[in-house]
């Protein structure tokens, strides 16, 4: 349930951040650490909120999912 909780946070989040830019494409981020070209200052600080909100989301789908847990109440029902 927390895999499937995390990866439709950020899928959502993902798709939020393209038509709101600020979320870096985790290819250009890996080069560009690499490769020295990114640092403190140069760093889009919006990422920190979209971090934020594919954490505060994945708690909630992830409690939505255990409060609905559909297989959880076929087990005590039979």
């Amino acid at each position: 349930m927390f895999i499937t909780s995390f990866a439709g946070s950020y899928f959502i989040i993902r798709g939020i951040s393209l038509y709101a830019g600020g979320f870096p494409n985790e290819v250009d981020l890996s080069n560009d650490i690499s490769s020295g070209g990114v640092d403190w200052n140069s760093f889009n600080k919006a990422f920190y909120g979209y971090l934020a909100g594919i954490v505060v989301l994945t708690g909630l789908s992830f409690y939505f999912q255990v409060k609905h847990d559909v297989d959880k109440q076929l087990r005590y029902a039979l």
